[in-house]
């Protein structure tokens, strides 16, 4: 994996990255990598658009290899998960759908407190097929069990188009 990513600058990201997370992702990687082909990564890369790196492994190669990780981890906990999510999101397409099934797969350990990690990896998905599956299975289910998140999102919305269009002017379409 590479060791400078655009998620190194989000802090919330980094924080919960450890160098057992990070040993975890590069397992997981190795096998995406190996189980990969260069002409499905390109045409995967065509088809999304995205300047990210692919590997060329297939979804359903994808959710078997993390199936196989998972059982060989029977006691996956939060503490786990987190920096294993947070090294997973390189700049490698398939380490971040990894990230994701991990979180969907996952999502009843994750807490309230967890939401700017999620919205932060929103940010920086990098293409609708990561957004899509991030936002409805692992936030949704946060704002589900958790429903201050969605109060406290609609503040943050507020205030932001407050401050950049100003409390007493409209904006008109047109």
């Amino acid at each position: 994996m590479s060791p400078a990513h655009p998620a190194a600058a989000t802090a919330a990201v980094t924080t919960v990255a450890t160098s057992e997370g990070a040993a975890e992702a590069a397992t997981i990687e190795r096998a995406l990598r190996a189980a990969g082909s260069p002409e499905r990564a390109a045409g995967s890369q065509a088809y999304l658009k995205s300047s990210l790196e692919f590997t060329g492994t297939t979804v359903p190669v994808v959710r078997a290899l993390l199936r196989s990780w998972r059982r060989d981890r029977p006691y996956l906990t939060r503490d786990i998960l987190l920096p294993v999510v947070t090294a997973l999101w390189s700049p490698v397409f398939e380490c971040r759908l990894s990230a994701v099934l991990l979180l969907t797969d996952r999502r009843r350990l994750l807490t309230a407190a967890d939401g700017g990690l999620v919205e932060d990896l929103l940010r920086e998905c990098g293409t609708w097929a990561l957004v899509d599956p991030l936002a409805a299975d692992v936030m949704g289910s946060l704002v589900e069990r958790y429903p201050e998140l969605a109060a406290a999102r609609s503040l943050v919305q507020r205030d932001k188009l407050l401050a950049a269009y100003g409390s007493g002017h409209s904006r008109k379409a047109g």
